[in-house]
């Protein structure tokens, strides 16, 4: 496994970790909010970190190699919903929420963002490996 997807894949698990813990600890309280700020700093940095090193390079190869045009074009949709739900969540309760809108609002941003994560983990992060490190999927 290359070293940026090892990274990538522990940032995933850390973003997990911190969800749960707010989950865990219940919309609206104060350990969840700072939960969900640590997310929303690990997000952020992920996103960075993907968007300048590994799309980018998923991005050339899709040039010349039809089966990752397909899989980025496919995700693309999908990778766009997720970043614009995380953005309208973080933006509307940046100060915290509480009731039933915002365990409703939490419980959709965290089960697209697994989603997400796991067709990251499952199809893109192998694709990666296979075509730009020469490595079997």
């Amino acid at each position: 496994m290359s070293d940026l997807v090892r990274t990538l894949r522990e940032e995933h698990r850390a973003l997990v970790v911190h969800l749960e813990a707010a989950a865990r600890l219940g919309p609206g309280s104060p350990g969840a909010k700072r939960e969900l700020d640590a997310v929303k700093a690990l997000v952020l940095a992920h996103l960075d970190r993907e968007d300048r090193v590994f799309y980018k390079a998923l991005e050339q190869a899709a040039r010349t190699d039809k089966e990752v045009e397909t899989a980025l074009q496919r995700f693309a949709k999908d990778s766009g919903e997720v970043s614009r739900r995380a953005i309208a969540f973080f933006e509307r309760y940046e100060h915290g929420g509480e009731g039933i809108e915002y365990a409703r609002a939490f419980g959709e941003f965290l089960a697209s963002l697994r989603i997400r994560l796991r067709h990251e983990e499952d199809v893109l992060y192998p694709l990666f490996e296979q075509v730009l490190l020469g490595k079997a999927a």
